[in-house]
């Protein structure tokens, strides 16, 4: 079955185990053509269909207003835009 919400999360996946495990410069060189500042400087990955900010403490991550479960240590926040 090929779901774009199951897309979205497996690539957030990936996205979410680099930013685990690797750092920073190597991000913003694996990520460049997609890392953008969001106003209070924190590095976002917009890759489309997928929104993820990266805080430090937290990962943000967004798909469209739905909520895409990932691991239980993160902490996760979506808005739906009306």
């Amino acid at each position: 079955m090929d779901d774009p919400e199951e897309r979205a999360y497996t690539h957030a996946q990936r996205i979410i185990e680099d930013l685990h495990s690797e750092s920073s410069e190597t991000l913003q060189s694996r990520y460049r053509k997609y890392l953008m500042r969001e106003a209070n400087g924190d590095p976002l990955v917009n890759l489309g269909s997928v929104r993820l900010i990266y805080t430090g403490m937290r990962i943000i991550l967004e798909n469209r207003g739905v909520e895409i479960p990932t691991i239980e240590a993160l902490n996760i926040n979506h808005e739906r835009e009306e």
